[in-house]
């Protein structure tokens, strides 16, 4: 009895086994998973924009939890895309632990503070705006000032373009191999190239493979530093004086609106010389933004949400093919009490006024 082990070890032993056994069946399916999706990326996209839809034909009344599903769907994406980036051998400077958290936290902010809200009402979302708000101006001021992250998008890490990027790097391999390997007419022994070991041809490949994605930042200017420090602390500056005047105010409007719009002087002082084509995309994508202010308190409530329930009615009794949807939109549409949400400058608290921006302007930056 002495040499046998207690009943406690025994216990023990079952359980760390049973957790080897589960944590090694993890990794075996997730090896499997990375397989079929590097594989099939387009699986992977179908599997998002299926989420992603569900969350849009939730209805109104399943705001906190369309909005948790839209949310996980902008999550599967970023790590797909880090799967597959790694899966293609894709440089993965962007996906800097600090970059990956600001994204993260963009990604789930939205609906953070619509679940405080339910469970601690008004105060409780206040200090999770805050709370948010603080963390991502400093994270992006960090990027900015000590990283030189240039100007920078929303989310920090932008979706891959898994078409051009994974296809062209998976060419531009094989393109490779083929050119470094050499095969013997009567042995048809392969043999590696002596052109193979050239530095510059290695180098010109990964310049080729990289593509878009190793595009350096530009360095900005003291007066285009400027203008991104404005972009970075503009919610900063709108919260408090919304906190201050009242969500029905005009003037936190009028701020807002008033250093966006500087911001973007302040960027486009050379006109855009010098700016690769993401930051071009990034300004282009800032001008398109502004309209955004016409979906926010107190402009919507007093002249678009009118406009947009009157495109909404039409649209239901003239066009058949989208009567389904816009019939299901036009219930939900949101009162006049109800502002935009300020966890981020474009996006908003209520499900309904969420769908509403992406029908009318989403496609545009897809």
């Amino acid at each position: 009895w002495a040499g046998q082990p207690s009943m406690g070890d025994s216990i023990r032993n079952r359980f760390e086994a049973a957790v080897g056994w589960i944590r090694a069946q993890y990794h075996l399916q997730l090896e499997k998973y990375k397989d079929k999706i590097s594989e099939n990326p387009s699986l992977a996209s179908n599997m998002e924009g299926a989420i992603r839809l569900v969350s849009y034909l939730l209805p109104g009344a399943s705001g906190e939890f369309a909005q948790l599903i839209y949310s996980l769907s902008n999550l599967l994406v970023l790590w797909n895309d880090g799967l597959l980036q790694k899966k293609a051998n894709l440089p993965g400077s962007v996906q800097s632990r600090m970059m990956t958290w600001l994204t993260v936290i963009e990604y789930l902010e939205v609906f953070l503070e619509m679940a405080v809200k339910q469970t601690y009402g008004e105060v409780g979302k206040w200090i999770v705006i805050v709370t948010i708000l603080i963390i991502k101006a400093t994270l992006r001021c960090v990027l900015l000032m000590k990283h030189s992250s240039g100007i920078q998008s929303s989310p920090a890490i932008k979706p891959l373009d898994r078409e051009t990027e994974l296809k062209g790097g998976k060419k531009a391999a094989e393109v490779s191999t083929a050119n470094e390997i050499w095969k013997g007419q009567r042995s048809g022994r392969p043999v590696q190239s002596l052109n193979s070991s050239s530095s510059n041809e290695r180098a010109w490949d990964r310049r080729f493979r990289q593509g878009s994605l190793s595009l350096p930042p530009t360095a900005l200017t003291s007066m285009q530093t400027t203008g991104e420090i404005l972009r970075i602390i503009r919610p900063l500056i709108h919260i408090p004086a919304m906190f201050a005047l009242g969500e029905k105010s005009w003037k936190p409007w009028l701020l807002s609106l008033v250093v966006d719009t500087a911001s973007l002087s302040c960027l486009l002082q050379s006109k855009g010389a010098g700016f690769n084509s993401g930051e071009k995309s990034e300004l282009v994508k800032r001008k398109w933004m502004l309209l955004f202010y016409a979906l926010r308190s107190p402009f919507y409530n007093r002249y678009a949400k009118q406009r947009l329930l009157s495109v909404l009615n039409w649209t239901t009794n003239n066009v058949p093919v989208v009567r389904v949807i816009t019939r299901s939109l036009v219930p939900t549409c949101p009162s006049g009490s109800t502002p935009i949400s300020t966890t981020g400058p474009y996006k908003g608290t209520q499900e309904s006024r969420r769908v509403y921006i992406h029908i009318w302007f989403g496609l545009v930056f897809r």
